[in-house]
C-alpha cells in the first residue's frame, strides 16, 4: 500500500509567494533594459527606410532628366500654369508626378485622404512620418491653401531652386542640372515637417531650414528634422543633386545650398 504523500513535500516542490515575485521583478528589470535598445533599433530601421526612399527618388529625378533635356522636375508649380492641357491640380502639380513613371507603372494619385494617397504609399512615404499626427495643432488651417489642412501626410519636399524664379513665377521655366557647380552640396529632396508639410521647399522664405512663421510663440519648420528624436529636435534626411543621402540636425544644415543660380 502507498504512503500518502506529506504536505511537507508539496510545499517544497512549489514556489513560494516570495520566490515568484522576485522572478517578476528580474523579468521586469530585465525588459527595461532591453526596450530601450529595441525602440533604438526600430528608429535606426525607420531612418534606413527613409533614406532608401530617398535615394530611390533621386534615382528618379536623375532618370527623368535623362529625358528631358537635362532639364531638373519641378517641385510644385502654381495654379496659374497648365499641365499638358490640364489645370494645375494636386495630382500633377508637383515632382512626384514627374517621377512616378520611374518608380512605377500606375500613375500619381494625390486621393482624397491618407488612407487613398500616394504622398503616403511606396517610397514617398517616410515610416516616421506616418507616425505623426497629420497636422501640428498650433498651426492654423489659414497658412495653406483654401484656408483648410491638407488631406494627405506627405513626407518629402524638393527644393524650390529646380524652378527658376519659383512656383509663382509668371512663366514656369525648369533649370538645368548642368547648372549645379556643387551637387554634394545642393539639396534634391528632404523630409518635410508636419508644420507646414509642402511638396516644395522654399529658398526664400528665412532659409530653408530655419522656422519659416511662428504661430503662439512655436516656430513652423519647412523641413521635418523627426529622425531619432521628435521634430525639431531629430534629424532630417535628405538626397543631394549627387544622389548622396544624409540625416543632419538643424544646427548641421548651415552649408545646404538651396538656390544655385
Amino acid at each position: 500500500m502507498n504512503a500518502p504523500v506529506s504536505g511537507r513535500n508539496n510545499r517544497a516542490s512549489a514556489f513560494t509567494l516570495i520566490e515568484l515575485l522576485v522572478v517578476i521583478a528580474i523579468i521586469a528589470i530585465l525588459a527595461a533594459m532591453l526596450l530601450p535598445a529595441l525602440s533604438k533599433a526600430k528608429d535606426r530601421a525607420r531612418k534606413t527606410q527613409c533614406g532608401n526612399n530617398l535615394r530611390q527618388c533621386g534615382l528618379a529625378v536623375q532618370m527623368y532628366i535623362g529625358e528631358n533635356d537635362d532639364r531638373l522636375p519641378y517641385s510644385l508649380i502654381g495654379t496659374h500654369i497648365m499641365v499638358n492641357g490640364q489645370a494645375s491640380r494636386p495630382d500633377n502639380n508637383n515632382w512626384m508626378y514627374l517621377v512616378t513613371p520611374y518608380i512605377k507603372s500606375s500613375g500619381f494619385q494625390a486621393g482624397t485622404s491618407v488612407e487613398t494617397s500616394d504622398f503616403a504609399k511606396s517610397v514617398y512615404a517616410c515610416p516616421v512620418r506616418l507616425a505623426e499626427p497629420l497636422n501640428n495643432p498650433s498651426i492654423p488651417p489659414s497658412v495653406f491653401p483654401n484656408g483648410a489642412y491638407p488631406a494627405w501626410k506627405n513626407s518629402y519636399g524638393m527644393t524650390e531652386g529646380t524652378e527658376i524664379g519659383g512656383q509663382t513665377a509668371p512663366n514656369y521655366v525648369a533649370a538645368k542640372m548642368a547648372s549645379v557647380t556643387r551637387p554634394s552640396s545642393t539639396l534634391l529632396i528632404a523630409d518635410c515637417s508636419y508644420d507646414v508639410g509642402y511638396q516644395a521647399m522654399p529658398w526664400k522664405e528665412n532659409g530653408f531650414f530655419q522656422p519659416s512663421r511662428y504661430f503662439n510663440g512655436q516656430p513652423a519648420y519647412r523641413a521635418g528634422f523627426r529622425h531619432g528624436n521628435n521634430h525639431p529636435r531629430g534629424g532630417v534626411a535628405c538626397v543631394f543633386m549627387d544622389g548622396h543621402v544624409e540625416s543632419r540636425t538643424l544646427t548641421q544644415t548651415n552649408d545646404f545650398i538651396l538656390q544655385w543660380y
